[in-house]
């Protein structure tokens, strides 16, 4: 038997055919291949996602040429701002699902792992690619990541969306894309619906099992605790009333009487009722009082005071180059035109509206042209125009128009003679008139401060507060006599109200102390509440209301003085009354003589200046 067993294996052997290598010397050259082939695949993933996250509209790629000595922003250098420009341009958004594809395809490759479907993935991940990318051409005007730089969705959105949206309409298309996006997974995973449902419907249900036995479980240990706690305390509770009647039998039989000695009395004496202490009361400081001038606010015949005149203003700057600022104006309108064009927003410039510091260009779109497509494009006409800013309104109100404002390359300088002369200023019967300036569009701005009692100006230093307030004070005084206007100016620090100490205007000095200006406060709270007492009695609001009475009543009055004078012209012209004509019929305006009205005092306005309100 064993040599029969001998024979037999060496004939399989000699049957089988010589290896051409052992089995050891093949693996390192296929290991080794996997490998680099898996880190360079993996290697490239990781170069693309660096890339894309760092892409810069300003870097050198296939659609932007600039000079070979501009470097690029790119992490990855001008390779991967070719490399990220390129995949933006095709999938938008959706190409960061392309460096996760090639970084799972790489630890694949690595794994050693037979990919024997490889056709059909590859098949539907390029529908997925297509059908994301479409998604996002739908949901978004702009691409979310890239901006203006791309279509949402690359070119493959851009191709397919339009599409999707005149078939289907937007819901409709989100509706496709998703289940379509859904088929896609399914089919790259190979996972069954059918096997997808049993699997949820199994987790579901051991899920909740598991949930009703820890809940079961748990209530019968509560259970058997409370009854364990109940019958331990009920047992502690006959051990202490045990207890409690073995210590009352002990005391019963070891009682005795016991005699008790009579306690002397303790002589009372009468309460002593001492006197209260009275704490001395500190001497109390004396206020600050604010030193007004109560003469100042009865008004006065200012008959030979006159307002400043104007030609003490500086004159405005006259414009000479009107041919070249036309023909900036001109150019710009061009560049703008091209610029959005280059954007895929057709559109012309139908006006332009040139201010002292911006100029608004007035935009209309061609139709079909969405709004929000403009306004993600504010930087990308910064840089276009070499402007710092750009400011779109998109719409203008009233008009089929989008503004787009660009800052002029030399500011002009707004004077106050300018506005004081306009229609605007001159047109105006409040002699709270303030200049505040010119709009973007170069109109005069004038503000009555009757409409804006509470003004509050804030801003960083050299933003131009004093200036403005300057204008204001000196449009007050310009404009309003001392017996119309009256001013407190509270200025802690010492330096922007102190030039005007001294104008009659002024209803007490420029106040610099806090202390002092908390009691000129305080003293303009008592006036303000005794205007509304009086104003109430003569039943009107403000004071333009109170001065309108005071000169009806002034015009009352002087009638009446002057039918009082006619009736003492017409007497001494008619001679002494006769004994029978004493008892004619006299007109009663000749006999009975009206009051006059009494006149109250004008009211001025009271207008308070306070300088660094923090300070206080």
């Amino acid at each position: 038997m064993a040599k029969d067993t001998v024979r037999t294996d060496m004939k399989k052997i000699m049957k089988q055919k010589p290896e051409t290598g052992s089995r050891e010397d093949q693996s390192p050259p296929s290991s080794l291949s996997r490998d680099f082939f898996g880190l360079l695949l993996i290697g490239f993933a990781v170069f693309s996602l660096v890339a894309l996250t760092s892409f810069s509209t300003g870097d050198p790629s296939f659609n932007n040429f600039v000079s070979t000595e501009m470097e690029a922003k790119n992490l990855g250098g001008r390779v991967g701002a070719c490399l990220a420009d390129g995949l933006a341009q095709v999938f938008g958004a959706g190409a960061f699902i392309f460096p996760l594809i090639t970084a799972l395809l790489g630890w694949a490759v690595i794994r050693g792992r037979a990919f024997p479907r490889w056709r059909v993935v590859l098949f539907f991940g390029t529908l997925f690619m297509a059908a994301f990318c479409s998604l996002l051409y739908v949901q978004y005007p702009g691409d979310p990541w890239f901006g203006t730089a791309a279509y949402a969705g690359g070119m493959t959105g851009a191709y397919f969306g339009p599409y999707l949206i005149t078939w289907f309409n937007v819901s409709g298309a989100h509706l496709v894309l998703g289940i379509f996006l859904t088929i896609c997974l399914l089919a790259m995973f190979n996972i069954s619906v059918n096997a997808l449902v049993d699997g949820t419907k199994k987790r579901t249900h051991s899920l909740f099992a598991g949930m009703a036995n820890g809940a079961r479980s748990a209530g019968q240990g509560l259970k058997q605790g409370a009854f364990s706690t109940r019958s331990r305390f009920m047992e502690w509770r006959n051990i202490m009333r045990q207890a409690k009647e073995e210590r009352g039998r002990a005391k019963k039989q070891n009682a005795e009487p016991v005699i008790v000695a009579r306690i002397p009395e303790i002589p009372r004496s009468e309460p002593v009722i001492s006197k209260p202490v009275l704490k001395k009361k500190a001497p109390e400081k004396p206020k600050e009082e604010f030193p007004v001038d109560e003469e100042a606010l009865v008004l006065e015949e200012y008959s030979s005071y006159r307002v400043p005149p104007l030609e003490l203003l500086n004159n405005p700057q006259e414009v000479t180059d009107i041919a070249r600022m036309r023909e900036e104006i001109l150019h710009n309108s061009q560049i703008l035109e091209r610029k959005l064009a280059d954007f895929g927003i057709e559109g012309k410039v139908v006006q332009v509206l040139p201010g002292p510091v911006i100029t608004l260009y007035e935009y209309e779109p061609a139709p079909g042209i969405k709004v929000s497509r403009i306004l993600s494009l504010t930087d990308d006409l910064a840089l276009a125009m070499r402007a710092p800013s750009v400011r779109i309104l998109a719409p203008v109100p009233g008009k089929s128009v989008v503004g787009i404002e660009l800052p002029n390359p030399k500011r002009e300088i707004v004077t106050m003679k300018e506005i004081m002369r306009s229609d605007e200023f001159e047109h105006t019967e409040s002699k709270l008139a303030m200049v505040l300036g010119k709009d973007n569009i170069g109109n005069p701005v004038v503000q009555d401060l009757a409409q804006v009692p509470h003004l509050l100006m804030a801003g960083s230093t050299g933003s131009g507060k004093s200036v403005g307030i300057n204008a204001m004070i000196c449009s007050l005084l310009l404009n309003a006599t001392p017996d119309e206007v009256k001013l407190i100016m509270i200025d802690p620090k010492m330096l922007e109200l102190s030039m005007y100490d001294g104008i009659p205007h002024l209803i007490a000095p420029v106040v610099t102390n806090p202390k002092k200006a908390a009691a000129a406060l305080q003293w303009a709270v008592s006036e303000m509440e005794a205007r509304y007492k009086v104003m109430a009695e003569k039943g009107v609001r403000n004071v333009r209301g109170f001065n309108d009475l005071v000169t009806k009543l002034e015009d009352e009055r002087a009638e009446l003085e002057q039918k009082r004078a006619r009736q003492v012209k017409y007497k001494k012209k008619m001679g002494p009354i006769k004994p029978e004509e004493a008892e004619a019929e006299v007109p009663e305006e000749e006999t009975e003589e009206e009051p006059l009205p009494e006149v109250p005092a004008r009211l001025p306005y009271v207008v308070i200046i306070i300088d660094e309100l923090a300070d206080l």
